[in-house]
């Protein structure tokens, strides 16, 4: 069956989503992007920024570039820190 996926990050990815939220980046938009049959939950449509795993196929990084977003590759582990990158990408939080 067809379910509505509200913004609920997979499990892997809740502890990164609610590190942005803490360092006070943008949220990512409500539906993930699906790519190549791969699907993308950080997704910034507005910034066309998107987050890609570490280790991410170097054709998905060129096909989402040639759809004009941004691809941030993930770090392994959950910096401590917002990534400079990152923070550059979406804008300063306010």
């Amino acid at each position: 069956h067809n379910e509505e996926r509200r913004h609920e990050p997979p499990v892997g990815l809740k502890p990164l989503v609610e590190a942005i939220e803490a360092w006070g980046l943008a949220k990512p938009s409500d539906k993930s992007l699906s790519v190549d049959g791969v699907e993308l939950p950080l997704v910034w449509r507005e910034h066309r920024v998107v987050a890609v795993p570490d280790g991410a196929s170097s054709e998905l990084v060129a096909h989402l570039e040639s759809m004009a977003f941004t691809v941030f590759i993930l770090p392994k582990e959950v910096p401590t820190e917002t990534p400079p990158l990152l923070a550059k990408l979406l804008g300063d939080p306010l």
